[in-house]
């Protein structure tokens, strides 16, 4: 028999910079300026993204009908083979239509986990201003760009917030 799996899409929403990846020179000049407009303004340009988004985890109908026919078929299976007397196989189907049965009864479980995985614009606010405060105190160091990039290349990884480490790539 084949496996049974559920299959979410997810639109990452997170910004695309790794932890020690600097500032484009262009994001660079903004934060240098005003790093606090500069955040407004990158949160305000991702807002519509996240409004866009469609929830990943809604109710699908068609899943849920097909779990549901599946399960359906399978008890009339079981009590046709019953009724002809054939009472082992009967009970193999019965035991079968245990399994669209128990995804349905799965997904709420599932749906909420994954719910958790689920960027939202507060979190990415909250990640793109602990990323551009920290590149924002290098920059301020810097007396220019390549200084800039001098110094995030020899930045130990230890120094960036450990809230956000958790989840990046270096």
């Amino acid at each position: 028999m084949g496996s049974v799996s559920y299959e979410y899409e997810y639109t990452n929403s997170d910004i695309k910079h790794p932890a020690k990846t600097p500032m484009t020179e262009k994001e660079y000049k903004q934060v240098r300026k005003d790093i606090d407009q500069f955040l407004e303004d990158f949160v305000k340009k991702a807002e519509p993204g996240f409004e866009k988004q469609i929830n990943p985890h809604r109710f699908k109908w068609k899943r849920f009908l097909i779990l549901l026919s599946s399960g359906i078929l399978l008890i009339v299976i079981e009590f046709s083979l019953k009724a002809m007397e054939y009472y082992d196989a009967g009970d193999i189907f019965d035991m079968l239509s245990y399994v669209p049965f128990f995804l349905i009864l799965l997904q709420p479980f599932l749906w909420t986990f994954h719910a958790f995985k689920s960027p939202d614009i507060i979190t990415y606010k909250k990640r793109a201003t602990t990323y551009y405060n920290f590149h924002g105190s290098k920059a301020n160091e810097a007396k220019s760009y390549e200084d800039y990039l001098r110094i995030i290349s020899e930045t130990n990884i230890g120094e960036y917030p450990t809230e956000r480490r958790r989840g990046m790539h270096y």
